[in-house]
This record gives C-alpha cells, structure tokens and sequence, in this order.
C-alpha cells in the first residue's frame, strides 16, 4: 500500500498545463501555492476535463481560498488532511469497482515558487 508521487515544480517558463494533463490518471492532484497557483490549477482542470480530486496546501500570501475551506494548519497538517479524504475515496472507489489495483495509486504535487 501506498503513494507513487510527481512532484513539479512551477517555475519561469515551466508548464503547468502539460503536467495536470498528462495527470490525468492521476488518482489526485495536490497544489501547494497561493490563490493564483490554485486558480490556475484549477482553471486549467476544467479546460481539459481533468477529473481528479484535488488537494490544496496553502504557500502564497494571503491563502483566501485555503482558508476558506479550513486548511490553515501547519504542512504536516494539510497532508495529513488530504491524505485522510484520499484514504476515505480510495475505499470508496475499491467498493464501486471503479479502479483495478486499489492498493497504489498515484498523486501529483504542484509547488508553486
């Protein structure tokens, strides 16, 4: 059991879009950032009909919208948050059937610099 993970890193010149695509079969992707790397995150998301659950861990100014939904703790703390939501849909989907191999799964990190 256990978490194959992408990290990316956003930087000048880096492609955000082409690395949430290809995430596709993710089983979530986690960005950690301000409201901008979220909302781009996002944006590009629905642009290309990637349908993956998506963590946020607050790393930008101010934080509204990671505030807003209650994750203003410490790194350790949002992980540990997303990671006991991924572990609840994760047996959720092995019981629907919807995945063949529930016991690994992959997630995709964004840092936002």
């Amino acid at each position: 059991k256990g978490f194959d993970v992408s990290i990316f890193r956003t930087t000048k010149g880096s492609n955000m879009e082409e690395f949430i695509i290809n995430s596709k079969d993710a089983y979530a992707i986690i960005v950690a950032g301000g409201d901008g790397t979220i909302n781009k995150a996002v944006n590009i998301m629905l642009k290309n009909r990637v349908d993956v659950p998506l963590g946020i861990i607050p790393g930008g100014t101010s934080n509204d919208f990671a505030r807003h939904i209650g994750m203003t703790g410490s790194f350790e703390k949002c992980l540990y948050q997303i990671f006991s939501v991924l572990s609840s849909l994760r047996l959720a989907r092995c019981f629907k059937g919807n995945r063949k191999n529930c016991e690994f799964f992959s997630i995709f990190i964004l840092f936002s610099t």
